[in-house]
């Protein structure tokens, strides 16, 4: 899924929603995206941001944390 829009309109917010339901984040703000094999489309981003994202009032969270399972992503301030 990718979510567009507005500066301040809760991307990051709903994001950090369904992350909480078991999404994976693939990356915040700069995202590549490829085509592979022509019907496969792969997101990915760049190694100094993988796994963070920035939530307005929060920080910067580390959200692979939270998926290994180590610390709730609200709980780690950047």
């Amino acid at each position: 899924m990718i979510i567009r829009g507005e500066s301040g309109i809760g991307k990051s917010e709903s994001v950090a929603g369904a992350h909480q339901r078991g999404y994976s984040l693939v990356a915040d703000d700069i995202t590549k995206v490829t085509l592979v094999d022509g019907r496969e489309v792969v997101g990915t981003s760049a190694e100094v941001t993988r796994d963070h994202m920035e939530v307005r009032g929060i920080g910067i969270i580390n959200c692979g944390r939270h998926v290994r399972g180590e610390e709730h992503p609200s709980r780690e301030a950047g």
